[in-house]
């Protein structure tokens, strides 16, 4: 009798303070669903969860085009705590396939709607990917800015005697206008990497030139990277320094340090790796694909130059400025390998890429510089190795997704969207190679997290869904009316963390949903949670083309 006068006093709070609302702060009752929507085949979860017991409480499934229920739940099995909020129960709906609008009601409290079927997905991904079009440096015709930064670089950092060089182009890092040779490398192989797994998701040609955007973007990253070698053997591997973020927010072509932005050299097997690798692929789709005999000629030579020159280089290249610091080469060497036994059938790079395969080991995580089970993966397709290393980080990640109350796989870092994506891009590679769908529901469950069954309710992607993140970390998103299309937040990190950064923060809406342990800010000022970056949207595009090869 207590339980049930309990249930009756929440559900009235809720519908004289916030009737029909999904995730208001004065409601005692929050929905948590996948803003992009769910697969007719795949997993199909949320969350509804209140500071008070509801277990007991019936849930209504409702289609919203004909008002009729198609399901009814009864609460059970509380997940646990975050925050807080003690009562989190799963609403399970796998067996609906129909597609179409629906929502969750508890008497006369509902979620907003969500959706059945793929349609989101494939609209969402040319968004995710027109971001770099945002990121954009120099003369590269750019999206939302001018052109900028015409005079990258005065010198060189390491090679002074030099003189001047012209790096212009390639990508904004993230929302500051510094450049990296890493994670441009690493993103541009992202996105040709996704092109050769399923050209015909990617043909997409908006100015009718004839080439897909996706092969518009890798061009932009490319060439760039091809500036980047600026002499015999040597690379730039960083354009401009920590004072970038010390000058104010200003619209990069502003930038009141436009003439004074330097590069750096820089040497390192991690680099001269991933330099390779993406090199050597791009060098095999403009052959194949657009047939420019005299690009794809420029991108393998630069590719067999820096994997040759790999051999008398330090493993690890030394960030000047101490960010994107590797700390493994393994995996980027054994990326250069096979894409140039690809690229030419070398027996050399063949022999490489097996005795390199032998050696890797699981690095439990995904990130710019953890790209050992993405190795494993293309060498299982490419020179026919096994997959141990891939689906040792799978084991790991799939037991803990059950001890989440969300059903992520508990990873909350500076980056975290970027290493769920990445997880869910492992699940899928291992269908990719084994036609098997042991680990789909991992990889649906880790985009559900990030498109909004979460404990915010937010979509982390801008202007996904009826509630999604607004005020990112981006100069040129804060010019333009907080508009950045496609752009995508770092994600939740640990307080832990967020304690060694002083971030002084104005938009605190959404706070009471943070944990002691893990919290997340909206707010334009906050560079750890609310950051986008390319090798966030990069492995994003990636992951999203793997999940829609197959729903």
């Amino acid at each position: 009798m207590i339980r049930i006068i309990s249930c009756r006093l929440i559900l009235f709070i809720v519908i004289m303070f916030a009737a029909g609302c999904s995730g208001s702060s004065a409601s005692a009752l929050h929905f948590r669903f996948n803003h992009a929507g769910y697969f007719p085949e795949g997993f199909k979860e949320a969350i509804i969860f209140s500071s008070s017991e509801i277990a007991g409480s019936k849930v209504k499934m409702i289609s919203a085009g004909s008002g009729k229920t198609v399901k009814e739940f009864t609460l059970r099995n509380n997940r646990g705590t975050w925050g807080k909020f003690r009562y989190h129960y799963a609403v399970t709906f796998s067996d609906i396939k129909q597609k179409g609008e629906y929502y969750l009601q508890i008497d006369k409290v509902r979620s907003d709607n969500f959706t059945i079927g793929n349609e989101k997905y494939h609209t969402l991904l040319p968004q995710v990917l027109d971001f770099f079009r945002i990121q954009r440096c120099g003369p590269t015709n750019p999206h939302l800015h001018g052109v900028c930064h015409l005079y990258d670089s005065y010198k060189i950092v390491g090679d002074e005697a030099f003189g001047n060089v012209d790096v212009t182009g390639g990508w904004h890092d993230a929302g500051d206008y510094i450049k990296f040779t890493n994670t441009t490398a690493v993103s541009a192989y992202l996105l040709a990497l996704s092109y050769v797994l399923n050209p015909s998701l990617h043909e997409k040609d908006i100015n009718k030139n004839g080439a897909p955007d996706i092969l518009e973007e890798i061009k932009v990253a490319l060439d760039w990277l091809l500036r980047c070698n600026y002499a015999e053997g040597k690379l730039i591997t960083q354009v401009q320094d920590m004072r970038d973020h010390d000058v104010g927010w200003r619209l990069p072509e502003n930038d009141t340090l436009k003439f004074d932005r330097p590069a750096y050299k820089g040497e390192g097997k991690n680099i001269y790796g991933i330099y390779s690798a993406v090199m050597a692929l791009g060098a095999k789709i403009w052959s194949s694909r657009l047939n420019e005999k005299e690009f794809a000629e420029k991108c393998r030579a630069a590719a067999e130059k820096f994997y040759s020159a790999a051999s008398s280089v330090p493993d690890i290249d030394v960030a000047f400025t101490g960010m994107y610091q590797d700390k493994s080469h393994q995996g980027k060497m054994l990326l250069g390998a096979l894409e140039l036994y690809n690229l030419t059938g070398r027996q050399k790079y063949h022999d490489d890429a097996k005795r390199m395969s032998s050696g890797l080991q699981p690095d439990y995580w995904w990130s710019w510089g953890d790209l050992n089970a993405l190795a494993s993966f293309r060498s299982a397709q490419l020179v026919k190795t096994g997959t141990a290393v891939l689906e040792i980080n799978l084991g790991g990640f799939n037991k803990a997704k059950d001890n989440t109350v969300y059903g992520d796989a508990g990873v909350y870092t500076w980056g975290t969207t970027t290493t769920l994506f990445g997880i869910a891009a492992k699940a899928m590679m291992y269908r990719f190679l084994n036609s098997a769908n042991t680990y789909d529901t991992l990889a649906i469950r880790q985009f559900d997290y990030i498109f909004g069954k979460n404990p915010w309710g937010k979509s982390f992607v801008v202007g996904l869904g009826s509630s999604s993140v607004r005020y990112l970390h981006s100069q040129i998103g804060y010019f333009n009316n907080n508009n950045l299309p496609g752009g995508i937040a770092a994600g939740p990190a640990t307080t832990e963390m967020l304690k060694n950064y002083n971030i002084t923060r104005k938009n605190f809406a959404g706070q009471e949903f943070n944990s002691s342990e893990v919290a997340y800010y909206d707010d334009r000022d906050d560079y750890v949670t609310n950051e986008p970056a390319i090798i966030t949207n990069a492995t994003a595009v990636f992951a999203m083309t793997l999940l829609l090869t197959y729903y």
